[in-house]
């Protein structure tokens, strides 16, 4: 029927289950992220750790509109 899959006959509920479990213990699984070396970051935070934490990603002075052009590692923007 409607509610079996066409291949292996199992209720669509159940692998819908095993699909969300998955997934799941997926996003726990440490990973490294290429840009700056971390290691150990879930990979279901991995997007935030790019985008906020990763010291290695380009960032721009908060001052550049009063003209200030530094551009660089966000690890550096401090010092800058």
């Amino acid at each position: 029927g409607g509610n079996s899959c066409p291949t292996c006959r199992q209720p669509l509920s159940a692998l819908v289950s095993a699909d969300i479990t998955v997934q799941s213990a997926l996003g726990r699984l440490p990973v490294k992220c290429s840009k700056c070396g971390e290691t150990g970051i879930r990979r279901d935070t991995f997007d935030n750790h790019e985008q906020y934490t990763c010291a290695a990603r380009r960032a721009i002075c908060p001052a550049a509109d009063l003209m200030c052009q530094w551009e660089g590692p966000r690890a550096e923007l401090n010092a800058h």
